[in-house]
């Protein structure tokens, strides 16, 4: 994601080619998804990043919904 990219837009292209990846026959779950946009974040969103990773390393569950809705607060 670029600096001043709506996180939304970002977001929404990622789960298109995660679509298109599903059609082509191979596996991509939300996790890895989730996992891709937490590594692709500018330095703006680091505070919520780092929030989402530890939740990671605690094992708890990242709903993309949530990560989304979270970013696109940061961002407005």
């Amino acid at each position: 994601m670029k600096k001043n990219e709506d996180p939304d837009v970002w977001i929404t292209n990622l789960e298109r080619l995660q679509q298109r990846i599903v059609e082509c026959g191979k596996t991509m779950d939300d996790n890895e998804l989730v996992m891709h946009v937490l590594y692709h974040l500018p330095t703006e969103y680091y505070n919520i990043n780092d929030q989402y990773l530890k939740d990671l390393d605690d094992a708890k569950e990242i709903k993309l919904e949530d990560l989304c809705a979270d970013l696109q607060c940061k961002y407005d």
